[in-house]
Order: structure tokens, then C-alpha cells, then sequence
């Protein structure tokens, strides 16, 4: 039964050829590689954070404005204002989730007034 153990890169066998020539590589070399290397994965890592304290600003206001143009009915109109008055109400019971609250209160309540018309 073969050992699942690993070997140490020193004693794995090479191929003719592909050993590195000791001495070709500076220590301005290896720095270069290993830049190279890390740069793609750090340039992702922190230009997150900036674009989105750039952007996180504007994504209210582009998604409030978005659906005010998009009103076409009544309860869509009914919907949103509502949601903006309410806002205000429940941020004071200061629970972290009040945009979902008063959303989901104002839809209700559009909704039901929706229904309610139609009925009628």
C-alpha cells in the first residue's frame, strides 16, 4: 500500500529540464512574480469598499426614483406613498428591519385598497 504521505518539494523528482538554474532568479525577480500574482486578487479586494461607498449613496434614490416613474395605477401610487410616510413612524421603534416594515405595511394596505375597488 502506497504512503499518502507528502514529500517535501526537495525530494520530488523533476523533470530533465524544468529545474530552476540556482541564482537565475533575483530578489527583485521573485518580488516581481509574486506582485504579479497577488495584484488581480488585491485589486478586486479593495476597490469593493470604495465603489460601494461611492454608489451607496445614489441606490436609494435611483430605486425611489425608478418606481415613482413607474406608477400606473393607483395602489402603485398609493403604495409608495405610503411607504414614504410610514418610514419615518416606524424608524422610531428602532428595530434595524423598519424599511421592511413600512414597505410591507404600505403594499398591504395598496393591495387591500386595490381589491376593495375593484369589488366595487
Amino acid at each position: 500500500m502506497a504512503s499518502t504521505d507528502p514529500q517535501p518539494v526537495s525530494q520530488l523528482p523533476a523533470a530533465p529540464g524544468q529545474r530552476l538554474a540556482k541564482g537565475s532568479l533575483t530578489t527583485l525577480d521573485a518580488v516581481a512574480i509574486s506582485i504579479s500574482i497577488l495584484a488581480p486578487g488585491m485589486a478586486m479586494l479593495l476597490n469593493v469598499p470604495g465603489v460601494a461607498l461611492i454608489a451607496g449613496g445614489s441606490t436609494p434614490l435611483a430605486f425611489l426614483l425608478s418606481t415613482a416613474r413607474n406608477c400606473r395605477q393607483l395602489s402603485d401610487v398609493l403604495a409608495l406613498a405610503l411607504g414614504l410616510a410610514l418610514f419615518p413612524l416606524v424608524s422610531l421603534l428602532q428595530t434595524g428591519v423598519d424599511i421592511l416594515i413600512s414597505g410591507v405595511s404600505a403594499g398591504t394596505i395598496a393591495y387591500g385598497v386595490h381589491r376593495w375597488k375593484a369589488r366595487a
